[in-house]
Parts: structure tokens; sequence; C-alpha cells
């Protein structure tokens, strides 16, 4: 485990969502590489700790990466800023609310921690996805609007409930089906003239460094460059949101103790170990790109300074 008095819960959160993918990795590679015949409930055994390890590694990332889940799921309300701004600035605030109380969590290990193994539904996220929906809506946004309800609709499905009852509806045909939705409909090349708008705005900013400023105005320049750049964050939008969806559909799996006697477990754990290949290489790339980033010492100082001014803005 990381230090909790010395480290960002970014970097915290990474690291031990590593370990856990590590682990998971270990114990897969030992049951492959054994040449023993090993007794069916061990086997067993090891296969759950194995997907409880994938599960905790998913966890753990999304808490590294709280900090920001607000504004991943306000990204296309911020391209069409002026829109929202003309005919929903009190709903627009409602969300900031929910992303003010998000970052709250975000900012403490210990908060954190205390979402246990449900960092999605027992955080904000699932109203800011339906407060943001109702945005959408109301700016005509209805096929990304959607989404968004859909998402809310599935993540509140699941709250209050309890884990015997969550594991009967839990289907990975359904997070699927949210996920091909969203990449059908969330496509940010046709917010590119919203986009550089905004982006023409920030540049009678007082406050805006000097070498982002020319940035802007090479950008706004070179409109590919800046539609590549939008394709680039395109990707990782789907690929954030994904995360979400996944670490929900595997939260219940964070925990051992009920398999193989509960039929709907079983079936449940099941679904998992038969897509854990698929789980393992794509927690994989998330893992390395998350390494890099805290191996990058400008990057964790921009982090670090990051949360030192929203807890500076945040009052409890």
């Amino acid at each position: 485990m990381a230090n909790k008095q010395k480290e960002s819960p970014f970097s915290y959160f990474v690291k031990n969502g590593i370990g856990f993918l590590k682990d998971a990795k270990s114990i897969w590679n030992s049951l492959f590489q054994s040449n023993d015949v090993m007794d069916h409930d061990v086997m067993e055994y090891r296969e759950m700790h194995k997907i409880a390890h994938l599960a905790r590694c998913a966890e753990s990332f999304v808490k590294a990466l709280m900090l920001i889940y607000d504004e991943i799921i306000l990204f296309p309300v911020f391209l069409l800023m002026k829109k929202v701004e003309a005919t929903e600035n009190e709903r627009f605030q409602e969300v900031k609310e929910l992303g003010r109380k998000l970052k709250n969590r975000a900012i403490s290990i210990e908060k954190l921690e205390k979402l246990n193994h449900d960092p999605v539904l027992n955080s904000e996220i699932p109203q800011i996805f339906l407060k943001s929906s109702e945005i959408l809506f109301s700016i005509n946004e209805k096929e990304l609007g959607n989404v968004y309800k859909d998402i809310y609709s599935h993540l509140n499905s699941f709250k209050g409930k309890k884990k015997s009852e969550r594991i009967k509806l839990r289907k990975f045909s359904d997070v699927q089906k949210l996920r091909v939705k969203l990449t059908e409909n969330i496509n940010m090349a046709k917010y590119m003239s919203d986009a550089l708008e905004a982006l023409r705005g920030t540049l009678n900013l007082e406050s805006l460094d000097e070498k982002v400023r020319e940035s802007i105005k090479y950008m706004e320049k070179n409109p590919n460059i800046f539609k590549n750049l939008v394709n680039i964050v395109n990707i990782w939008f789907q690929e954030l949101i994904d995360l979400l969806l996944l670490t929900d559909y595997l939260s219940d799996a964070t925990t051992k103790g009920f398999y193989p006697s509960d039929i709907n477990a079983k079936n449940y754990l099941d679904e998992i170990r038969e897509m854990q290949s698929y789980l393992m290489d794509y927690l994989s790339s998330m893992g390395d790109y998350l390494h890099t980033l805290i191996k990058n010492p400008e990057f964790m100082e921009a982090v670090n300074d990051y949360y030192k001014n929203i807890g500076g803005n945040i009052i409890d």
C-alpha cells in the first residue's frame, strides 16, 4: 500500500490499482503454468481471488480519477456552454454543486476509501449523469441526452439493493449496450465549431498563461490539428466512461465468501471469468497509461497543485 501521508489520492490509488492488477496476473500465470492437478475447490477459490483483484484494480483506478469525473461527464456540455448559459444556467449550477461534492470526496484518501467497493454508486456520479442529461435535452442534444439518461437509469437500478439482489441483475450485455450507444452518439467532432469558439473566448482571459495563449492561437489557425486533438479527447472520454461502467459491473466481485454456493453469484462470476482476458488487457492498458503519468514529475506537480487549489476552494 502507498503511504497515505505523503502521496496524493491520484498516485495512491493508481499504485494500489496496479498492485491489484499484478496480483491478478500472478494468479492467472500460476493457474496456466502449474503442472499439478489442482483440487477443484482450490482452483475455484483462486479464480475468485483473481477476479476480486481485477475488480479492486478497476475500483482503485476510478478512485484515482474521481477528481475529474464531473468534468469528464460534463465535457460535451462545456463545449456547448453558450447554449447552456443562455437556457439552463440554474440547472448547470446544480450540476456544478454535485461536482463540488464529488471533488470534496476526491481530495481525501480517507473520504474515497469510505466509498467502499462502490465508488460509482456511492458517489454523486449517477446524479451528475441525470442532471447533465436534463441540460442536454434542454439544448436539443437529444441523442447524447438519452445516452446519459440510460446510464443514470442503469446505475440507479442497483442503488440501495442488497448484494444478493444486485448480482441477479448484473449482465455484461447491458453494460456493452450502453458502451456501444455512447460510442455511436458521443462524436466530439460535431462540436468543432462550438469548441473553436470556446477556445477563442479564452484568449481574452488576462490570467491565461502566455504559452497556453500561443498554443490556442496555433490551433485556431490550424483547425485540422485541433480536430485531431478533439478526436483524441473523444477516445479518452469514451475510455473513462467505459471504466465507470465496468467498475460498477465488477463491484460485487470485489469481495469473496459467497462463491460458489450462491447460483446467482456463480453465474455472475462465470460471466466475468469468460471475459477476464479482455478485462486484463483493458485494465493493463489503463494501468500503463496512469503509471506513466505518476512517473512524470511535471505532471504530478500540476496534479498536486490542482489538489491544493481545489482543497482551498472547497468549504465543507
